[in-house]
């Protein structure tokens, strides 16, 4: 199956559990591709003690996560 996550927002929990959602389909080999829009462009650097989002975005990079990137205007 081919699943889009559509990620706007930076907000720790919820970008965490898009990354979790999308690492779990491609255990499963689904094809997962992560669009970045607004705020959710600085979903690489979100720090948070109670989400470790960097672990789990470091994690889809290295199973081939298609990240496309849209900045706000």
């Amino acid at each position: 199956m081919k699943i889009g996550i559509v990620l706007s927002t930076n907000d720790p929990e919820e970008v965490w559990n898009a990354f979790r959602f999308g690492n779990v389909a491609l255990k499963e080999n689904h094809e997962v591709r992560v669009f970045l829009v607004n705020k959710g462009v600085e979903a690489e650097d979100i720090k948070s003690e109670g989400f470790p989002v960097r672990n789990n975005f470091n994690h889809s990079l290295k199973i081939r996560v298609n990240f496309l990137h849209v900045a706000p205007a």
